[in-house]
């Protein structure tokens, strides 16, 4: 019954220490490479509507149903 108790506690301790050792580490930065794939965005070549992915246009606006198109 002992031993049950220690593993208890063992194991609580275990997940408050991981949720605390990560919520607090700094969050980890960006890279050159990742930063110059951002950079690399493609071009949109059309617009479509969510409910409809036949309705294409080529700048971005309103879908018949007034829902905003999508790249």
């Amino acid at each position: 019954m002992k031993n049950k108790w220690i593993l208890i506690l063992i194991i609580l301790f275990g997940v408050i220490l991981g949720f605390l050792i990560g919520r607090y580490l700094p969050v980890a930065k960006m890279t050159e490479t990742s930063k110059s794939a951002t950079k690399k965005e493609k071009k949109v070549k059309y617009w479509v509507a969510p409910m409809n992915p036949t309705y294409r246009r080529d700048k971005p606006g309103k879908s018949p149903m007034g829902m905003d198109l999508v790249p």
